[in-house]
């Protein structure tokens, strides 16, 4: 190769690089836009509900936890809401504020550590980790049924608290669930955001998410053996178009718990949001889950 035609691959691949560090700045601020509300936001909408809710911390390895609950009887189940990646309590709002909810349980809607308004640094690295953190909250309300719902990375979440936790829950809700080891796509862009230039102009949710995305895999193999061992109720909610979760993980979730009858549910048309597109749908769904405790 002469040293002409090698300034000018070198020329080109420094415009990739440009075009690739400016694609990468336009993603890290598009994804800031979506970052949690705080909690003067939250109670503005929770105020228009009408009931009576209130924030709460505590703290999980030096850590601050935060989560908001809607309603506290003692004598109603608890459905607790946990977020995928990245995300907040604030994913379920509009979930929080349904008065018909309300009327048949207490709700809990949690910050995992690493996003929203629990500590942003160093968070769980595997979802035993995780799981093991949201141990309090299940803690401060076995009074009463605890049923976890989760969404996209919340769904093995919740699966991993159950398997953790038997005594703890009575009852899970997967929406859209990335459970299935197989169906874990290999993306390559993930490790090069690790890079220690990018990652410092990542948003720390942002970050934290990347991170945990690409290490969930070998928790869910580690999950395999332990999804016969579930014998609560269980409800999976899936769209059939869903581009980030194949639908087929719903399909995973039945033929791993054959020793209950797992009610599955699918959007044929629906992609991954399910969470707010078929909210009513869910909440309908949830509303005759709940007349089992």
């Amino acid at each position: 190769m002469t040293h002409k035609k090698k300034r000018s691959w070198l020329k080109i691949l420094g415009y990739v690089f440009l075009f690739l560090f400016i694609a990468f700045i336009i993603l890290v601020q598009i994804a800031g836009q979506f970052m949690s509300k705080s909690e003067a936001a939250q109670q503005k909408i929770l105020e228009t509900s009408g009931l009576a809710f209130k924030f709460e911390n505590y703290t999980f390895q030096n850590k601050n936890v935060h989560y908001v609950q809607v309603g506290f009887s003692d004598h109603l189940p608890t459905l607790i809401f946990v977020h995928g990646s990245p995300g907040g309590e604030d994913a379920y709002l509009d979930y929080l504020c349904d008065v018909s909810l309300a009327e048949k349980a207490n709700m809990i809607a949690v910050d995992r550590p690493g996003f929203g308004l629990s500590d942003p640094k160093h968070p769980p690295k595997n979802l035993a980790e995780q799981s093991a953190s949201l141990q309090a909250i299940l803690e401060r309300n076995k009074q009463s049924p605890n049923i976890l719902v989760g969404h996209s990375l919340g769904g093995p979440l919740v699966a991993q608290m159950t398997m953790d936790f038997p005594d703890l829950v009575q009852g899970m809700i997967m929406l859209a669930p990335s459970i299935d080891p197989e169906l874990e796509p290999a993306i390559w862009w993930r490790k090069i955001v690790n890079f220690p230039l990018l990652s410092w102009l990542c948003p720390r949710p942002f970050f934290n998410s990347n991170l945990e995305i690409m290490n969930v895999k070998p928790d869910l193999e580690a999950m395999l053996p332990r999804w016969k061992n579930i014998d609560c109720p269980v409800i999976v909610f899936q769209g059939g178009e869903d581009g980030l979760v194949p639908k087929e993980n719903a399909d995973f979730a039945v033929a791993q718990m054959p020793q209950i009858e797992v009610e599955k549910i699918m959007f044929p048309s629906e992609g991954h949001l399910i969470i707010w597109t078929q909210k009513e749908a869910i909440t309908e769904k949830v509303l005759q889950f709940l007349n089992l405790f």
